[in-house]
């Protein structure tokens, strides 16, 4: 039943039948085991989940003879061509394509001599883990593929979550659970495609700030003043540690280190796993903004007028940059750059070494959110009651957007849309380009919570006391679930050549 080696011949011999064994499809071959196979043909993925572009090792054995050609698959696009070695293994790298939707996948290796096959899942899956996208806080998510601005236009209500007290804030989105805190002190934890609930868990007061995930734990910040751990899947608490103030500054993750600032003026860098305080920097005055992370250093504003720069590992200062104002809001680091606002009105770049400011632009009345940094535009909002976009590079005005009264919110930006709150009570999709409207839905109250776009979705928070996520068709909106492709159906690229 085994057909001849075949690298580049347009026949290919394809098996009898197929069983399920385990995780893997093996072919049902009459009265013979393949030369060299100890066990079933099996694969196996180095990751088995992630956004578009992940690069993927398929790892298989049991396939047979040395240098035996096994295609691999993604869905049905044959991706790579791997040989196997004297024991019926191979390894292969292939990337995830961009285009490939959010849900469940399928990774196929098939033998082009037995037609041996294997298969294992991939999720794709973007996170959104923590406030800014990033730990430099860009805010902006590279790997949306389903909202565009052909698409968006087309989002309407998929669910709504009620709380019991203001606005919600910023959600995290990870694993299929959308986390967020609410001002009645409350933490959750929700389905992401339905929004029903996994867990509350309760503080000592209004939760503003943003969750962070990270290594199975959200990490949040309360007005009770404290810092939380929370098991991400439980809600039970890890731990906690007391600050001197208020906390609504977001946490932020980066190698084993919560970095946070609170109104006593501090910002701490607390160990992500016990909570112990592993330094604190002082300000002079309070910190309500987030700290973002680039390069082994912390940058975060203060309500004292300035912009520090901070060993990320000793918290010693780095450079201190004054401004106008209160800095309110977090910043945002890309290229070599640090983009902020402040309450003097102005948005200020800052060179992320040196701290020499690069421009300024001024806007109509003060800037007390982060901005967005996306294909070399800075995207802010301001109390002037506009949407700025800049150039980056320049800091000259490409184009403004009019949201009056007051923007509230941090905007997002995804696949050429940027996503903005106001305090209309709306949530504006703008195009990325020119500042068109492209789309706005509205809400009971002023949308103050900064929009997550993941995997075709759009939460935010409005002071109608809802969490709201946005979808393309509500009705039926799940993360896709691919067909598993039958083997004997996939066709191989004879054009590939082995690699690893």
């Amino acid at each position: 039943m085994r057909g001849p080696r075949q690298w580049g011949s347009k026949k290919v011999s394809w098996p009898l039948g197929l069983v399920l064994a385990g995780t893997a499809l093996v072919p049902v071959l009459p009265g013979a085991t393949p030369a060299g196979a100890a066990a079933p043909p099996a694969a196996s993925l180095s990751v088995s989940a992630g956004p578009p572009t992940t690069r993927v090792t398929v790892s298989g054995s049991g396939f047979g003879l040395r240098n035996e050609p096994v295609d691999v698959y993604f869905d049905d696009h044959d991706h790579a061509l791997a040989v196997t070695d004297g024991q019926g293994r191979f390894s292969v790298g292939i990337t995830v394509p961009a285009e490939a939707g959010p849900g469940q996948h399928w990774v196929t290796a098939v033998d082009r001599g037995s037609s041996q096959a294997a298969q294992a899942a991939f999720t794709v899956r973007t996170d959104w883990t923590e406030q800014g996208f990033t730990p430099e806080g860009r805010r902006t998510n590279p790997y949306e593929n389903l909202l565009s601005p052909s698409t968006v236009g087309r989002l309407q209500e998929s669910w709504r979550v009620g709380t019991f007290g203001g606005d919600s804030s910023s959600p995290a989105v990870v694993a299929g659970t959308a986390y967020f805190g609410s001002e009645d002190g409350q933490v959750h934890a929700v389905d992401a495609a339905t929004g029903a609930s996994h867990w509350t868990f309760t503080t000592g007061n209004s939760v503003i700030s943003g969750p962070a995930v990270a290594n199975g734990l959200v990490y949040v910040g309360s007005v009770d003043r404290k810092v939380y751990a929370l098991d991400a899947a439980t809600g039970a608490v890890r731990w906690s540690f007391a600050t001197g103030g208020t906390v609504v500054s977001s946490p932020v993750v980066v190698g084993g280190l919560v970095y946070i600032g609170s109104f006593d003026g501090k910002v701490y860098a607390l160990d992500a796993a016990t909570g112990a305080q592993r330094w604190a920097f002082t300000t002079g005055n309070a910190v309500g903004g987030s700290p973002v992370v680039a390069d082994g250093v912390v940058y975060v504003g203060s309500y004292d007028d300035k912009l520090y720069a901070l060993d990320a590992a000793t918290g010693a200062q780095r450079w201190a940059f004054s401004t106008g104002g209160p800095v309110a809001g977090s910043a945002a680091v890309a290229n070599g750059v640090v983009y902020v606002g402040s309450l003097d009105g102005k948005v200020y770049a800052v060179d992320a070494v040196t701290g020499k400011q690069a421009w300024t632009f001024t806007t109509g009345n003060q800037v007390l959110t982060e901005p967005a940094v996306a294909n070399g535009t800075v995207y802010v909002g301001s109390d002037d009651g506009n949407v700025y976009a800049l150039d980056a590079v320049t800091g000259g005005q490409v184009w403004a957007f009019a949201a009056a009264p007051q923007v509230g919110t941090a905007p997002a930006v995804a696949d050429g849309v940027v996503y903005v709150g106001s305090f209309d009570g709306r949530l504006y999709a703008l195009d990325a380009a020119s500042g068109n409207r492209l789309w706005a839905f509205t809400t009971g109250g002023s949308v103050e919570g900064s929009p997550t776009v993941a995997d075709g979705r759009v939460y935010f928070g409005s002071e109608d006391q809802n969490l709201y996520a946005v979808a393309l068709d509500p009705a039926t909106h799940r993360d896709a679930v691919g067909a598993r492709p039958e083997p004997r159906s996939l066709r191989p690229d004879l054009s590939l050549r082995p690699r690893a």
